[in-house]
């Protein structure tokens, strides 16, 4: 019956053109800090301790509120279905089984200069992140990533950001598992924002990014009920 009634009422275009008018109108772009002289575009690297987090999600979050298409790569772990859809200019995994994948991955980092690029690394790579970001911060024209760290809902001050600070890195964005219920929100932990389920699905079983998946949404509520959540996110990314 939904879906008949967006067919056939011609109201409902009309709403939704007014919604996506208010969004483009009054939502900002996502900025990263960069050298400007810096010869390689600004590259993100995700870290985590654990699985499930998010983190996938977490990479196309950013993409969709950087508003253009960036390189992601997989380091290590399974290849994540969200992904599937994706050309090989803007996606790549690389298999930890057997092999190192650090090499190969930031060789194709650095083999498209030119576009955003974020880095998801695997939990059994965890403690070897911040060594990959201090050898890629000395990489002539590259500049320092943007370090993003991924915790559990239940993960007490996890010290990936004091370790980054102590090394020269910067101060890392610490963010946390999302939850419907997101209760107090901590300077050092910001939530994921939720996303309904019609938006999750559309991305995970079609492969396509958040953009086309919230394009494809038909409901009016879900959409703007998403889209504030994720400029609630987005301004608290560019209050830090």
């Amino acid at each position: 019956m939904t879906d008949n009634l967006v067919k056939t009422d011609p109201g409902v275009g009309i709403l939704r053109q007014h919604m996506d008018e208010q969004w483009k109108a009054t939502t900002s772009v996502l900025t990263i800090h960069h050298p400007p002289d810096a010869s390689v575009a600004p590259t993100i690297f995700i870290a985590k301790r654990y699985g499930g987090t998010g983190a996938s999600m977490g990479a196309l979050i950013l993409e969709f509120l950087l508003q253009q298409e960036a390189l992601i790569i997989e380091v290590g772990g399974n290849r994540c279905p969200a992904f599937k859809q994706r050309t090989p200019d803007r996606h790549a995994h690389f298999s930890s089984n057997g092999s190192d994948p650090i090499a190969p991955a930031l060789d194709l980092r650095l083999a498209h200069p030119g576009r955003v690029a974020i880095l998801e690394f695997e939990p059994a790579l965890y403690a070897r992140t911040l060594d990959i970001a201090q050898t890629y911060t000395s990489f002539a024209g590259a500049g320092p990533p943007m370090l993003v760290y991924i915790c559990r809902k239940q993960e007490a001050a996890p010290r990936f950001a004091h370790n980054a600070q102590a090394r020269g890195l910067g101060e890392p964005v610490v963010l946390r598992e999302a939850r419907q219920r997101v209760g107090e929100i901590t300077p050092d932990q910001l939530p994921l924002p939720w996303l309904a389920e019609a938006i999750t699905n559309t991305v995970w079983d079609e492969g396509v990014g958040l953009e086309e998946a919230l394009r494809r949404c038909s409901g009016s509520w879900t959409l703007q009920e998403t889209r504030l959540n994720l400029g609630r996110f987005l301004n608290a990314l560019l209050e830090r």
